[in-house]
């Protein structure tokens, strides 16, 4: 893979487990692109003469925030050198996700999430430029206790939404080379952008016969972070990376409900998050042509909403 599955503006297994308390799970991909894109660019720091790469690899989370989520499940890739400084790959993934939002009503919420993706990594001297695009399609149920007049009701609904992000990141890498290849400290600050669209599809409730409309939302967001990333001359190589995430925007301002020709109106939050964040990883040698690589991360902007992950997988050269 380019680099790590949690790498410096990876938002990318947070996402999952962010997105699954908004029933659904939405990956931006840029975990997966970072471990892929390193690992293939520790190629050009040694005497190891591939360009191609294929991967698989295992994924879990946890999210607290208005409730508590997890996300587990698996992806796969390709990815490789089109030109001397060009690397471009893509991915397929799936995750199941589930999330208790509230503890009084008993609400819970699972998903079945499919993802592709493409990335590439564009490198001009000391200069890296990621860009990466995904789409994420989440089967969502969700069921819950109501209660109404001083009644139960047992509430429950099938949606699906479905979410493309794009996202790009800009890096400086300083001290890219040293003598003879003996291994490579890189120091990259690195500041990132990215958008998502999601399309959230209407239902209605079985139990009291709530009708909610289908929306579309488009979100963004900033990352700053210094990645510091050691190669190692057997090919492998370890990162950690500090930064912080800002939410900028989100156009999804209030849902709308219908209940026997009367519209409701739910305010969504307006609040604005920024994360402290953490990553860490590496990949090591198992033979010539085979490696394998894990990372773990957590991202917090309060005791109450953080986010933890972690990855495990194995990756071949050729």
């Amino acid at each position: 893979m380019l680099s790590n599955p949690f790498g410096g503006s990876n938002n990318s297994f947070e996402a999952m487990i962010k997105k699954a308390m908004q029933y659904k799970y939405a990956d931006n991909g840029e975990g997966i692109q970072t471990d892929a894109l390193n690992a293939l660019e520790a190629t050009m720091l040694t005497d190891e003469k591939t360009n191609n790469d294929v991967y698989a690899q295992v994924i879990g989370g946890y999210y607290t925030g208005s409730g508590k989520s997890m996300v587990y499940g698996g992806n796969m890739g390709y990815d490789r050198f089109i030109t001397d400084n060009v690397i471009l790959g893509f991915y397929l993934g799936y995750a199941y996700a589930k999330s208790s939002a509230s503890k009084e009503n008993n609400q819970r919420v699972y998903s079945h999430n499919a993802q592709a993706g493409i990335y590439s990594r564009i490198i001009a001297g000391h200069n890296e430029i990621d860009i990466s695009l995904n789409n994420n399609t989440a089967f969502i149920n969700n069921t819950e206790k109501l209660q109404l007049a001083g009644m139960d009701f047992n509430q429950e609904k099938d949606t699906m939404n479905n979410t493309t992000n794009l996202s790009l990141s800009y890096g400086y890498a300083f001290g890219l080379h040293t003598n003879e290849h003996k291994g490579a400290l890189i120091i990259k600050p690195t500041l990132g952008v990215s958008g998502g669209y999601s399309i959230n599809r209407g239902y209605k409730e079985k139990g009291l016969a709530f009708e909610q409309k289908g929306s579309n939302a488009f979100s963004a967001n900033a990352s700053i972070g210094l990645e510091l990333r050691k190669y190692f001359q057997d090919g492998g190589f370890f990162y950690i990376v500090p930064g912080a995430d800002f939410e900028l925007y989100n156009s999804l301002s209030a849902i709308n409900y219908n209940l026997g020709g009367i519209e409701i109106v739910m305010p969504l939050e307006d609040k604005k998050y920024i994360y402290g964040s953490l990553f860490a990883g590496g990949e090591f040698k198992i033979t010539s042509s085979l490696s394998g690589f894990g990372s773990i991360g957590a991202k917090v902007a309060s005791a109450d909403r953080q986010y933890y992950s972690g990855s495990l997988g194995v990756r071949l050269k050729f």
